[in-house]
C-alpha cells in the first residue's frame, strides 16, 4: 500500500490524503455521536468518565497484545 501511494504523483497523494482524512473524521464523529446517545445520555460526566476508562482499558489491552 505504501509503495503504491509513494508512486503516485503529488497531486494524487494530496487528493487521497484528503479523502482518507475525511473518512477518519467521519468515523470518529459517528462513534462520538453514538456514544453520546447510548452511554448514559442523561449524565454527560459519567458518560465521559466511562468512555475514558473504557478507552484506557482498550489501549492497555492492545498494547499488551502487540508486545
Amino acid at each position: 500500500m505504501y509503495k503504491t501511494f509513494k508512486s503516485m504523483s503529488v497531486h494524487h497523494q494530496i487528493i487521497w490524503s484528503l479523502i482518507i482524512a475525511t473518512a477518519l473524521v467521519s468515523i470518529w464523529r459517528g462513534i462520538w455521536g453514538l456514544m453520546d446517545v447510548f452511554i448514559f445520555p442523561n449524565a454527560p460526566i459519567i458518560s465521559s468518565i466511562t468512555t475514558l476508562v473504557l478507552g484506557i482499558i482498550i489501549f492497555a489491552i492492545t498494547h499488551y497484545k502487540l508486545r
